[in-house]
């Protein structure tokens, strides 16, 4: 009387095998798993650095649609807007000019 071996299962879908597609062979379950293999670890200033830019594009647009609906109600009339943010973008503008010349970590240390 001939022996029957019980058949090994591999981790392949186009052989054809005694088992069903979803099977798990309970000594190689979770074998291959790798935990945290491409974490990255942050400093505490790179955290508020990034969340420093998700409040200015959050109050841009805030402020964009508050001032579209004060224009929209004839509560504020688009010759003042344009009075006050064209001055204001220009001196931003000379700002950045000004620090861009300069060593950026000399400012932020």
């Amino acid at each position: 009387m001939a022996r029957q071996t019980k058949p090994v299962w591999s981790k392949v879908l186009y052989k054809k095998q005694p088992f069903a597609d979803n099977y798990v062979d309970s000594r190689k379950f979770l074998e291959e798993m790798r935990k945290n293999e491409n974490t990255r670890t942050y400093t505490f200033h790179q955290i508020a650095m990034a969340a420093c830019v998700v409040s200015h594009q959050l109050s841009s647009v805030v402020l964009f649609v508050a001032v579209f609906c004060y224009m929209y109600f004839d509560w504020l009339h688009p010759t003042l807007v344009l009075s006050v943010t064209l001055p204001a973008a220009l001196v931003a503008y000379l700002l950045l000019g000004y620090y861009s010349n300069q060593e950026w970590s000399e400012l932020c240390h």
